[in-house]
């Protein structure tokens, strides 16, 4: 269930927040240093879901 949320949700999330990073990369403003903070936060979140899905296998086993 978690891959399957990784790959439907958290994938695109993080290929839009690296797609506005890189449009917004010759701007000043600091967007794209927030957008790449976003993806590395989506990314996270990703491996900890994943991860919390594979102890509760682990501790219905």
């Amino acid at each position: 269930m978690a891959e399957r949320r990784m790959w439907r949700l958290y994938t695109p999330l993080v290929a839009l927040a690296l797609g506005v990073s890189l449009a917004t990369s010759h701007l000043p403003n600091g967007v794209s240093v927030l957008a790449l903070f976003v993806a590395g936060g989506l990314v996270m979140l990703a491996l900890l879901d994943w991860f919390g899905s594979e102890r509760e296998a682990f501790r219905a086993e």
